[in-house]
């Protein structure tokens, strides 16, 4: 809920968070792309995460930084990005820092690898694009550039009938 108001105008990003977050915390598969490396002892007295490693792809971690690269924020003149991934630049930085502990964003350390666990598979389904049709992806033009009409083409100058006004070119 946090993140609603900043990634509310691209859906696709939106959604692609709350997959991420919703699929490591509830996905019935999570033992085949989740691996606890370490555990605490809560104030309730009871064993809570401390680290752990997030077995995600490629394809996915791409997709859903792609998805939010060109978010903007209005009210603060800038990117999503500055605040949801630290600035990133790029889809692993984006999910280090999602994952870092933090007092304002993870909880627990999430340490992202890349390469399929021995006994498990990848967290790797399509990332919804901002330029998908669906309502739950589509994106406006100012957060997604690939639903931005074209502009036509302008011939260079000189290269058709010639305007003046008077002694003086248009």
């Amino acid at each position: 809920m946090q993140v609603e108001g900043l990634l509310a105008s691209c859906p696709a990003c939106l959604n692609n968070f709350r997959s991420f977050f919703c699929s490591m915390s509830c996905s019935p598969k999570q033992g085949s792309f989740l691996n606890v490396t370490s555990t605490q002892t809560s104030y309730e007295n009871k064993e809570a995460v401390k680290s752990l490693d997030f077995f995600v792809g490629d394809d996915f971690a791409s997709g859903f930084f792609d998805s939010c690269k060109e978010v903007k924020l209005s009210s603060a003149n800038d990117y999503a990005m500055s605040f949801i991934g630290g600035g990133a630049k790029e889809p692993k930085a984006f999910l280090k820092f999602l994952g870092d502990e933090k007092d304002i964003g993870s909880p627990f350390q999430i340490d992202f690898r890349y390469t399929k666990p021995a006994d498990g598979e990848l967290f790797n389904p399509r990332a919804r694009r901002c330029s998908d049709d669906d309502l739950q992806s589509r994106c406006t033009c100012i957060d997604c550039p690939d639903v931005c009409p074209g502009l036509p083409d302008v011939p260079p100058p000189n290269a058709g009938p010639s305007c003046h006004v008077g002694k003086i070119s248009c």
